[in-house]
């Protein structure tokens, strides 16, 4: 019977795994890489004691030997050094990749030994057999060969490093090689980064800060600043492109850091006081730059932030400065000029901050405080009703109307100003009071004009907001076919055109009570009776209330001059008929006729006197035996004339009226949003429902504090709140 023949570990097995760990001393052929396998299977299963503890005794050694001497080839080099050490890693990782494929059964027994004691990791148990094959040589690396030449290594990395940063001429393929062999001979090991960051990643770390605190405060002390911010923004970009290379990710972001701190975070003050003469100068492309190096540090944007905040805010300020005279401040020069200020500043926001959303935000907040003030110096204004004016002068007919395109940049600027407009009910009030205007008197530039601006309202502030607007419209176009229809029925009974324009009462800012005393020219009686008529067979149970204030006629006029055709309004109509069979007339005798107020009277009989149809006996001082006569030299270029312009202008007592209407319904709303938030919660503290009623009013207007007590007070005493007793400051609700 043949004897199996021993296995000798340094004959048959070591040979072949010298080749695999050096190719340079030949290569493995299949048959020794297969006799290699079961020579390592005998001596693992050998009888009677296994000699596994003796086969991994040998490697252990063997691999320490071999990493020794190449220790010897790396420490004899002059130069090169890291090329050396990484080209014999590379060798060294695959030769031990395959020498622990060959080592897989004595591996397998390892992994049971390991399971049976109960172990969760090789690196837990003290004795260096319980590492396999691989682990065991990247382990003999580290300890041989790496931690003894460590320092030489990691200064030749430093060096390299520095050199590339200098612009000289650097390997950093053979960095990335060092970088990657230092994390890959620890892989196995529990916290494999712990050499990396101990041997590389701090003493870089220190370099770096050294390195480019020289440099920066170097650069700072020799240029101005646009300079040093593109150095700084150059450095940052070659030592992002040069980690991107060599470093790991979290070492890439810890030395981006590390620079932002030496070329931005130590210079930030020098920068932001060059930042204002930036802004006012519009250097777009410095405060790019400036952006982008302080945009990479947490809160470092917000000083930039409140700077660009509060130079456009006092650009505004002095913008409105200018503006303000002695005389009025003009709705077009007020509401251009803040659209003016909000594109340039929009515009430099988005070539310098790429339309940060941050940097909108500041632009947003200096654009209201701007467009919010009352005020300068002694000077006050409203913004919400100059804005309201600015759109009626657009949207109204006249000879210098602009075209489409003109138009409707003109309503996108307006639409940009009522966005940051607080008190968004006056504008509401005086828009729909110059829109019914227009409307009645059809002096609108054209429907789709007035329809788009409703809608960019709508789109801000909803449909409750325009709502009445939009009825408005409804109501002009009913009272189109209702005059068609009527037309129909009745033209054969009228004397001449007449047209109605039938409107809703709550639909409109107007109200009968305010509409003056005024009795009708016999001429137009029959008329109206027989449109009442006509309304009252189609609607019954409604009610017309004649706004005679609004009217307007079309009369022909026969001086020696000519024929001529006047607009005119329902008094200055009233007028005229009285100088149909006589050329003169008293004050008094008119007053008498008409019956107009006072004021309404002399308002009248001075647009006629401005106009020249008529001529006063006493000049501009009406009394009442002061002779009206009507002008029969009247003389005019044009033919077609609109007296009735100067009687329809707003008057300072409308303004007056509008302002004193918002008042009455902002109290309104605050009574009711009280009302509505003390329902549903039925007991709450004064503060807290403070804080309810400004969140339901904020859309509309900014109310005061004061403002809302007063309501909450009247309310009490209206009995729909209550006080408790021991606790004054808690309210509630009285069903």
């Amino acid at each position: 019977m043949f004897k199996p023949k021993p296995v000798s570990v340094e004959k048959d097995i070591l040979p072949c795994v010298e080749k695999l760990l050096d190719p340079s001393k030949g290569s493995i052929s299949r048959r020794e890489w297969q006799y290699l396998f079961q020579d390592v299977h005998k001596m693992c299963t050998a009888i009677p004691e296994p000699r596994t503890d003796e086969l991994y005794g040998v490697l252990e050694t063997h691999l320490a030997q071999h990493v020794a001497k190449l220790r010897e080839e790396i420490s004899c080099r002059q130069s090169d050094v890291l090329k050396s050490y990484c080209d014999r890693f590379s060798v060294f990782y695959r030769g031990a990749e395959n020498v622990d494929k060959a080592f897989k059964y004595m591996n397998d027994e390892i992994e049971k030994k390991v399971s049976e004691s109960h172990k969760v990791s090789y690196y837990t148990r003290p004795q260096s057999s319980n590492k396999q094959v691989f682990p065991l040589a990247l382990h003999t690396w580290k300890t041989e060969l790496f931690e003894p030449l460590k320092q030489r290594i990691l200064h030749e990395v430093l060096h390299v490093i520095e050199q590339d940063r200098n612009g000289e001429t650097a390997d950093l393929w053979v960095v990335q090689g060092t970088l990657a062999s230092i994390v890959n001979m620890t892989e196995h090991e529990p916290d494999r980064n712990a050499l990396y960051i101990k041997a590389f990643e701090e003493p870089f770390l220190q370099a770096t800060s050294a390195y480019y605190g020289r440099e920066a405060d170097k650069f700072l002390a020799d240029t101005d600043c646009s300079s040093y911010m593109q150095k700084a923004g150059s450095r940052l970009k070659e030592e992002l492109v040069r980690g991107q290379k060599v470093l790991q990710c979290d070492t890439l972001n810890k030395a981006t850091t590390v620079c932002l701190e030496k070329f931005v975070v130590a210079h930030q003050d020098v920068m932001l006081a060059e930042c204002v003469h930036f802004v006012e100068r519009r250097q777009v492309s410095d405060l790019t730059q400036m952006y982008d190096l302080l945009r990479r540090v947490e809160h470092a944007l917000a000083p930039m932030l409140r700077i660009f905040e509060d130079h456009v805010v006092a650009e505004g300020k002095q913008t409105l400065a200018s503006l303000v005279s002695e005389s009025s401040l003009s709705p077009a020069t007020f509401v251009e000029a803040l659209i003016a200020l909000h594109t340039k500043y929009s515009a430099l926001v988005q070539e310098a901050f790429n339309n940060d959303p941050v940097f909108v935000s500041a632009l947003d907040k200096a654009c209201s405080t701007t467009v919010n003030q009352t005020s300068v110096g002694t000077k006050t204004f409203s913004s919400p009703e100059l804005l309201a004016k600015f759109c009626d002068s657009v949207l109204k007919k006249s000879s210098k109307n602009a075209s489409d395109t003109d138009l409707e940049d003109r309503l996108s600027g307006v639409v940009t100003v009522f966005k940051y407009v607080n008190d968004k009910d006056i504008f509401q009030k005086f828009y729909s009071r110059m829109l019914a205007k227009r409307l009645i008197h059809g002096s609108s530039l054209s429907e789709e004009a007035e329809e788009s601006m409703i809608s960019r309202l709508k789109q801000l502030c909803g449909y409750e907001y325009t709502s009445k607007l939009q009825r408005m419209f409804t109501d002009v176009s009913l009272s189109s076919e209702l005059n068609a229809r009527f037309q129909e029925q009745a033209s054969a009974d009228m004397p001449f055109a007449f047209r109605i324009l039938v409107l809703q009462a709550g639909s409109w800012p107007l109200s009968a009570s305010s509409v003056p005393e005024f009795l009708i020219p016999t001429q137009l009686e029959k008329c109206i009776s027989c449109f009442e008529a006509f309304y009252g067979e189609r609607f019954t149970g409604r009610r017309l209330d004649w706004m005679h204030h609004l009217g307007t006629a079309e009369v022909k006029a026969y001086f020696k001059a000519g024929k001529f055709e006047f607009t005119v309004s329902e008094f200055q109509l009233g007028m005229l008929l009285m100088f149909q069979n006589t050329d003169c007339i008293t004050v008094g005798e008119a007053k008498s006729q008409c019956c107009l107020p006072d004021k309404e009277f002399q308002r009248t009989v001075k647009s006629l006197l401005a106009c020249n149809v008529v001529h006063s006996s006493t000049g501009t001082d009406l009394e009442t035996g002061t002779e009206l006569k009507l002008n029969l030299k009247y003389s005019n270029r044009k033919r077609r004339l609109k007296l009735s312009s100067a009687i329809q202008k707003e008057t300072p007592q409308e303004a007056q009226q509008t302002r004193k209407a918002v008042d009455d319904d902002r109290k309104l709303f605050l009574q009711a949003s009280i009302v509505r938030v003390m329902k549903s919660r039925k007991t709450l503290s004064y503060t807290d429902l403070i804080q309810e009623v400004v969140a339901q009013a904020v859309s509309r207007f900014k109310p005061s504090v004061p403002q809302i007590k007063k309501c909450i007070e009247e309310l009490i005493d209206k009995a729909y709140l209550e006080r408790k007793e021991n606790e004054r400051s808690q309210l509630f609700y009285v069903a």
